[in-house]
């Protein structure tokens, strides 16, 4: 009886181990981790199998036990991960699902967005990488999910693939990305919708009491500062979106990260200035833009990292350590986000502030977030 109650323990001492081994190098390798329960019972299922092993061998060294187990935990997370996104299109990750298209539709903006309709049936606003373009995609892509993490509404991006029948249509149409041969890989799209209902005289769409950018006017320019978005909205009853849906308006992304400059992104400090924002006349005390803030210091990048590497390497040149450094920035400017503020309301950016809350904490050096 006692014979068992220790192995009891020590198989309890053993799961334990192997849990600790999940955690530490599951993500270290790009794989998800499953929940408690699940991890739990991924790990006593490797062990038993590895215990089934044993007397088919003569002799089974520690090291191969041990290879033999983490093999067993790794094709349980994969199986367990392909049931979880079975029935979803060729999901790779909640904010980063792939489409295939199948047919090109139409050009609808000088900035080379382009409708095109996927295996799904779906229309997509698709942009693809070129030369004129270097690092636009990715930056979309990383500040998009960014605004979701900040809790700021927005619309799930997509990668759009393209077949070889697809892509002689393309070159055939001009475009720039296609008509040198060369590869530009997929696409990064978002579902389309017709901007013909409710359009104004001038080409916008007319406010609705809903609109997100009435619900978060304050975040939307806290996030601008953030990213430093060089193509601010002037208006937020001016939309120029050419997808007509309200939540793509208020930040136009493809412009953040110094209009995606990252080199001069990655040499900006803290008072880096941005255009002037309407929403910026509206904020009377700093307590008004304090919540979001707060959400921004507290921001965890680890989602942004584990985005930013699934990315198609034609988006940022191939430069992983580009875009590596662009991270690292992001991280140091939410670290110095509260002084960058600060900054902008000495300088007047907010003219209904008179004067920024003077404290100790402003007079004292910003730690710079350990690499």
């Amino acid at each position: 009886m006692e014979a068992a109650s220790n192995s009891g323990l020590l198989e309890i001492v053993e799961i334990s181990e192997w849990l600790d081994w999940m955690r530490r190098e599951l993500p270290r390798g790009g794989v998800e981790l499953p929940n408690e329960n699940s991890s739990v019972l991924f790990v006593a299922n490797s062990l038993r199998i590895a215990d089934r092993i044993r007397p088919l061998c003569r002799h089974l060294p520690i090291a191969m036990r041990s290879v033999l187990i983490e093999a067993a935990i790794l094709h349980q997370c994969w199986s367990y991960q392909q049931k979880l996104w079975k029935g979803f299109p060729s999901a790779r990750r909640p904010g980063l699902r792939t489409v295939e298209g199948r047919r090109y539709l139409r050009q609808i903006s000088d900035e080379g967005h382009h409708v095109i309709e996927a295996h799904d049936g779906i229309q997509y606003v698709v942009r693809f990488a070129s030369d004129s373009r270097k690092n636009t995609l990715a930056t979309e892509a990383v500040c998009a999910s960014l605004a979701r993490f900040l809790h700021l509404p927005g619309v799930p991006t997509f990668v759009v693939t393209i077949d070889a029948k697809l892509r002689r249509n393309l070159e055939a149409t001009g475009l720039d990305s296609f008509e040198d041969h060369r590869n530009p890989g997929p696409g990064l799209g978002f579902r389309y919708s017709n901007p013909s209902a409710e359009n104004v005289g001038d080409g916008g769409r007319r406010s609705q009491s809903g609109s997100p950018l009435r619900q978060s006017p304050i975040g939307c320019l806290i996030f601008d500062i953030l990213t430093l978005n060089l193509n601010l909205t002037p208006s937020p009853t001016t939309f120029r979106s050419v997808t007509g849906l309200v939540d793509l308006i208020f930040v136009d992304r493809s412009h953040c990260l110094m209009n995606t400059d990252w080199e001069k992104f990655r040499y900006t400090g803290y008072a880096e200035p941005i255009a002037q924002s309407e929403i910026a006349r509206r904020i009377h005390t700093f307590s008004q833009m304090e919540s979001w803030i707060s959400c921004a210091e507290r921001l965890d990048l680890h989602g942004i990292w584990e985005l930013a590497f699934q990315l198609p390497p034609q988006w940022y040149g191939g430069d992983r350590m580009a875009i590596t450094r662009v991270l690292d920035k992001l991280a140091e400017r939410m670290w110095t986000l509260r002084r960058s503020v600060h900054a902008f309301v000495d300088r007047g950016y907010f003219p209904n502030i008179k004067k920024a809350p003077a404290t100790v904490e402003l007079l004292l050096p910003i730690p710079k977030p350990n690499a």
